[in-house]
Order: structure tokens, then sequence, then C-alpha cells
């Protein structure tokens, strides 16, 4: 936690398949925001950035969050069609991250699709944010973003769950190969005990040969 930076938001909060387009939608540009502990981390980056012309970002202070509230908690959500619930609720991250989930999705709803959405603006969601599985998104401010999506957050929640999904795999293959080598040696080694007893066996039995060489002989002379 160099500096007090806890990570990219895409790094720090994740969901299911299902809704990585629509929370990807709602976040946008966020997605890149950076999470510090404090409001005197993003101040001292901030300066940081300034001073050695590093570019620019936007720094989200755990700290400063804390009491954020969940304006969409107080709406008529349930039941309502086409509408799945609270986006804040389909994120997984750290408790200690989730007054920082609250700030950033606190107000937004997830529907089915755009008539579903459209329709819950118009009535009890009035005010909310509302994206939808495809990721269009009508904001509480009456704007509608719809279309293909653009920038360097797109995909990123998937692409972080796939990068999860792709370790665990070379894990399992890694744990796998681990015990056939372990097998190997095993088996390497018991050819090995196997040889010596074979190279006993053989010196024993030529042994024996010259024994009945000898034996054949002195019956011969006794003949």
């Amino acid at each position: 936690r160099e500096m007090g930076i806890l990570g990219l938001v895409a790094d720090v909060v994740s969901t299911s398949p299902r809704y990585e387009k629509a929370l990807e939608a709602a976040l946008g540009e966020r997605l890149q925001h950076v999470v510090v502990e404090s409001r005197e981390n993003g101040l001292a980056l901030a300066e940081y950035l300034k001073a050695y012309a590093e570019g620019r970002s936007t720094f989200l202070p755990v700290e400063a969050l804390c009491g954020a509230r969940n304006v969409a908690d107080g709406y008529p959500i349930a039941g309502r069609p086409g509408i799945l619930g609270l986006a804040s609720e389909e994120v997984r991250c750290d408790d200690v991250l989730r007054p920082l989930v609250d700030v950033l999705l606190g107000e937004v709803v997830i529907a089915e699709n755009l008539a579903a959405a459209r329709a819950f603006t118009l009535g009890d969601g009035r005010g909310l944010t509302v994206v939808t599985l495809e990721g269009e998104v009508l904001r509480g401010d009456g704007s509608i973003t719809g279309g293909t999506l653009e920038g360097p957050a797109v995909g990123a929640l998937q692409k972080k769950r796939e990068a999860a999904e792709l370790q665990e795999e070379v894990s399992c293959v890694e744990s796998t190969y681990n015990e056939i080598l372990t097998r190997h040696y095993g088996l390497q080694k018991q050819i090995g005990q196997t040889e010596t007893v074979l190279k006993g066996l053989s010196r024993n039995q030529h042994a024996e040969e010259l024994n009945l060489a000898t034996q054949e002989k002195d019956l011969h002379r006794a003949g």
C-alpha cells in the first residue's frame, strides 16, 4: 500500500458475469479512478503528479467516504417489472470499501432492458440512475447514454475476472503437473530398485551356473 494506494476501482470491486456490462456502464471512467486510504494520501498524490508532470488522475479517499448513504435503499424496487435490484448489492468488495461502493453506485438500479428502465424512471424510480444489462444508462438528470461502450474501462471487470479464472486454472494445472512429477520420480526410484534386484539375481544366476559347471566336471571325473 505504498502512499496509501489501494488500487484502481476496477481492481478492488468485482461482480458476477451477468452484471459486468451494466456496472462498467454505470461506473464508466470512474473504474480508472485511484482508491486511497485517506484524503491526505490523495492530496499528496495530486501534488506528486503536478510536480513531476506524470499526467492526471482522480483519487477516492476511503476515509472521507465513511458515512455514505445508499440513496436507492429508500425507493420501492422489489417486485417492479424488469428491475433486478440495486447495483451496489451486486458488487463484491472488502468491507472497508463498502462506503466507496455506496458513493459510486448508491443511486443506481439495474434493469433487465431499456423498456423496463424507462418505465421505472418515469414512475417510482424518478431521480435515480438506471442501467440495463446491455449497458444503457438513464440518469436521474434525464440524460440517456447508449450505443457501443468505448474507452480504457471497457471490459475491465470482465478482464479481471478472466485473469483470476486463468490464474486459478494455471494453479490447477501446476498442481496436477507437480503430482505427475512426484509420481514420475517415484516410478524412477522404483525402477532403480527393481534394476538393482535384477542385477543381484543376474549375479546369483551366474554364480549358480559356475557352480553347476563345476559339479558337472566333478561328476564327469567321477564317471
